[in-house]
């Protein structure tokens, strides 16, 4: 018995006689990912329920202050959908190497890698938001101008680490599409949406899982087209 983590790249996990990995972690981290997606999915929902607008661009003024839940979901989907991808990066470095515990210490370059590059592909801006915002403000550990081994944070990014702008995107909320500005340093984090990551990675990850999908007004439903607002949240990730 198989579980297909990967359809595009045909990564598989047999629960039956995994090689290193048992299945439960990877379940848990889904399962959390379905949950936090659907929460905002709903919020999603009662904001296009409520209002007219539900084509264009809307800032959330304080949206952290009044719906402080929804706006960790996403610190908590970014942190979980990172472990789930490096998990299932790690599933297929070991089914091509047959590596043991020991074999992941002694290729700790080797393994950090493939599963790092594995999510940056895949998802850069949940990578770039849980590495500056959920995992711990970029504020917290600034990364300074005399440290030769990265790339100095920038004024902006270090204020938007702690800083909280939301916006409803064609029904779709986002982060980061707001960016701060220092300076004339802007923060460069990029913009995404749980609920519009969440479908786009659907067919290749999670096909049985779809989320419902947005519920417009007749009339008000936003279009899918080159150079909307709906084409432009769909496709940040």
């Amino acid at each position: 018995m198989e579980w297909t983590l990967d359809y595009e790249l045909d990564i598989r996990l047999d629960l039956r006689n995994p090689k290193l990995l048992h299945s439960h972690f990877i379940e848990a981290q889904l399962h959390g990912i379905e949950h936090l997606a659907e929460h905002v999915r709903e919020e999603e929902q009662h904001f296009i329920d409520a209002t007219e607008q539900s084509d264009g661009r809307e800032p959330m003024e304080d949206f952290a202050y009044f719906y402080p839940v929804t706006y960790c979901t996403f610190n908590w989907f970014a942190i979980s959908l990172t472990n789930y991808l490096r998990l299932v990066a790690l599933v297929d470095l070991v089914n091509r190497t047959s590596w043991s515990i020991p074999d992941l210490v002694e290729n700790e370059g080797v393994v950090n890698k493939t599963c790092r590059d594995y999510v940056e592909e895949i998802v850069p801006a949940v990578v770039q938001w849980r590495n500056k915002v959920a995992a711990h403000p970029a504020a917290t550990a600034p990364i300074g101008i005399n440290d030769k081994r990265r790339e100095a944070d920038r004024l902006g990014t270090l204020l938007q680490s702690f800083s909280c702008p939301v916006v409803r995107t064609a029904g779709y909320l986002e982060v980061a599409r707001i960016r701060w500005q220092i300076d004339g340093e802007t923060a460069d984090l990029l913009p995404w949406s749980v609920t519009a990551i969440y479908e786009h990675l659907t067919p290749r990850f999670w096909p049985d899982k779809s989320l419902r999908p947005h519920r417009h007004k007749p009339g008000k439903e936003p279009k899918d087209e080159p150079g909307t607002y709906l084409r432009q949240a769909r496709c940040a990730n």
